[in-house]
């Protein structure tokens, strides 16, 4: 088959290396370009899925807007070979460029790819050795009285994974951006959401569909369509990677009407919209919202539109770096430091203060959080209220303080 549109371009401006740990481009027959994308990188740890993309690029200089003409591979064949146990070994073959397999004991991991045409011949030959250890001991000591083996596996997943990843891109924001600390909580709550592949609540989703395959790419879009809320499938597609490869197959669909309704879809770990992606990148202007309430709503649907309007006319080949944007853990909480300061560097928030003083600042704190998920809005500090219960404001107020479950003051300092 034809190579996926998402595995033939990545985000302009960024380089293999700065969505994952990558290997060193390999030159294939006809100048294609390919390079092996980890998504999280090495020291691995046990049990956690590890997911790979191999891009196929057309080769340099060439038009890119026909790069699917140049590259075309039949097959990906996956193996896994163990440096310190000679007898370990796994494989499969996938047809388009995505795999993963989960470590279950501590050693040293080489992942290798052969990309293949039609007839069986190898294209390119890519390998990535990688280091898996064991959990975080201190960690699992903090996690033991906790009752809820969901949460325990999103918080795994955000020190033992992410933490790097959200280290770096609160840094990213600079003197007067966001704290690490802050990125962790909110990176937290969408991802306890949004399960990954192999975690508790992941696989409560999938008790609960009574044994449905996932859906399709078409199936999936339907029930978008028809706002049936992914029902129709028992929620599986409420497991991140289910739901990051429906749309990835949705790009393989020429009828643009099927795109129309993806801007608004949020993914990846941070569970960020495509259309307020390409806000945040300057791919299409930057619109806040009038402040709640009944005589705003009118005024508020029309900026929503307007972002989905922004993202439906952009060409399909920055669509395309928007989903590899967010498809990426490393660039996903990159892109999520920058959304957050965004909305905290304004006048009506808090432009200006040093990241020091925003995790102490609670209001602050509740307002970034709630504004993530509900959009910027052009009310003034006073004005604004953090909404009680169990938001996503207030927990965050809870997440960044030192000694919550979170850690920050060990794991985000």
């Amino acid at each position: 088959m034809t190579v996926r549109d998402v595995e033939s371009r990545m985000p302009h401006g960024l380089s293999a290396a700065d969505l994952g740990e990558a290997t060193a481009e390999v030159i294939g027959p006809r100048g294609e370009r390919f390079v092996l994308v980890s998504y999280l990188t090495s020291p691995l740890v046990v049990r956690t899925k590890l997911d790979y993309v191999l891009f196929a690029l057309p080769p340099a200089g060439s038009n890119e807007d026909l790069w699917l003409e140049y590259v075309s591979v039949a097959s990906y064949k996956w193996t896994v070979l163990s440096k310190s146990d000679a007898s370990f070994i796994e494989q499969s073959v996938t047809d388009n460029g995505c795999w993963s397999w989960t470590a279950q004991a501590p050693g040293t991991y080489t992942t290798r790819v052969e990309a293949r045409d039609g007839d069986g011949k190898v294209l390119a030959t890519l390998s990535l050795t990688q280091t898996v250890t064991p959990r975080d001991a201190r960690l699992e000591e903090f996690l033991r009285p906790q009752p809820s083996r969901s949460k325990c596996d999103a918080i795994r997943e955000l020190v033992n994974d992410l933490s790097g990843y959200i280290n770096q891109g609160a840094a990213a924001t600079g003197p007067t951006g966001i704290p690490a600390r802050l990125l962790a909580g909110v990176v937290f709550m969408e991802a306890w959401g949004r399960p990954k592949e192999g975690t508790a609540n992941a696989k409560a989703i999938r008790a609960r569909a009574g044994g449905k395959d996932d859906p399709d790419w078409l199936d999936w879009t339907e029930d978008q369509l028809a706002k049936r809320g992914n029902r129709e499938f028992g929620a599986i597609s409420d497991i991140r990677c289910v739901e990051i490869q429906a749309i990835a197959e949705v790009f393989q669909d020429r009828w643009v009407g099927r795109l129309t309704f993806v801007g608004p879809t949020s993914m990846g770990v941070a569970q960020i919209q495509m259309a307020v992606a390409a806000m945040v990148l300057g791919m299409t202007a930057w619109r806040e919202k009038p402040p709640g309430g009944a005589e705003n709503a009118e005024a508020r649907k029309e900026i929503d539109d307007s972002v989905e309007e922004d993202w439906r006319v952009l060409p399909r080949r920055k669509q395309v770096e928007i989903f590899n944007h967010l498809r990426f853990p490393k660039t996903n909480i990159a892109l999520c430091a920058k959304l957050l300061a965004r909305i905290k560097e304004r006048p009506n928030r808090a432009l200006g203060l040093p990241v020091g003083a925003v995790a102490a600042n609670a209001k602050l704190v509740g307002l970034i959080a709630t504004e993530f998920n509900a959009g910027a809005t052009t009310s003034s500090f006073d004005e604004a209220k953090v909404p009680e219960g169990n938001t996503n404001g207030q927990r965050a107020i809870q997440y960044v303080k030192d000694g919550s479950v979170l850690h920050p003051e060990l794991y985000f300092p």
